[in-house]
């Protein structure tokens, strides 16, 4: 595994942060208007059906955390989606499929939202 240096992972977590905070505050506009739902990329829903109840059952086994989260977020982004595509794949599926982490989509968009306003 090669070394990187603190600064340069720091980064790559803040892009990366970034950019799951932006789809999942505009997934959240999508879910929340059910008419802008023909907005939504055909690859994340395809990615949801298949495996949003896995995004569930991750959460449920003990990573329901704004953490938890973002590492999930950040294995969907290994799958070969964006951070744009695996911020919807996350609010979806938590808005379609587990809907009682809300209140944890809503502190995850909080923390980073707050994390990037301050750097």
């Amino acid at each position: 595994m090669l070394s990187r240096s603190r600064y340069r992972r720091a980064g790559r977590f803040d892009a990366t942060a970034l950019g799951l905070l932006l789809a999942l505050l505009a997934a959240l506009g999508i879910s929340v208007a059910p008419s802008a739902r023909a907005d939504v990329d055909p690859v994340v829903v395809a990615y949801t059906a298949a495996y949003g109840g896995i995004v569930c059952q991750v959460l449920d086994q003990g990573h329901d955390t704004t953490a938890g989260m973002l590492g999930i977020g950040q294995a969907i982004i290994e799958d070969g989606l964006s951070p744009y595509q695996a911020g919807q794949v996350l609010a979806l599926s938590v808005t379609e499929i587990c809907p009682r982490y809300t209140p944890l989509l809503r502190q995850f968009i909080a923390r980073y939202s707050q994390a990037r306003t301050i750097a």
